[in-house]
């Protein structure tokens, strides 16, 4: 079955589905297709997991997230995330981590997203 964005935001936010086995149920479809994609070149799935267990939470006391409650989205890397590699490409970077979340990923938190990782960037 294929879901989109706001079918899931609503489906948390309506305690219909857990966070937590939306972000299980995206891992493992990344897990299926990682090798033929290649879609995230850097992941955080052990931390989002993390956060859909506190998002849980708070959801059971009662504090809604925002729109994309409980979303799985992968950014690209040309984003910064805090504590991952921004590299650009460029092989000088590659080791250096962001300190903090660009501006458009600090809207998809506030938003309720779960960041997973950071996907390709391909150097047309």
């Amino acid at each position: 079955m294929t879901y989109s964005a706001v079918s899931i935001a609503d489906g948390v936010a309506a305690g219909q589905a857990e966070p937590v086995d939306v972000l299980a149920e995206h891992v493992s479809r990344h897990e299926a297709t990682k090798q033929a994609l290649n879609a995230l070149v850097q992941s955080r799935q052990i931390a989002a997991r993390g956060e859909a267990e506190q998002m849980a939470l708070r959801l059971r006391e009662g504090v809604v997230g925002g729109r994309l409650v409980g979303v799985p989205v992968s950014v690209k890397e040309c984003f910064p995330v805090a504590g991952m590699v921004t590299s650009l490409g460029i092989p000088a970077r590659r080791t250096a981590l962001d300190t903090a979340d660009a501006s458009i990923v600090v809207r998809l938190r506030a938003a309720g997203a779960l960041i997973v990782g950071k996907g390709n960037v391909p150097q047309a």
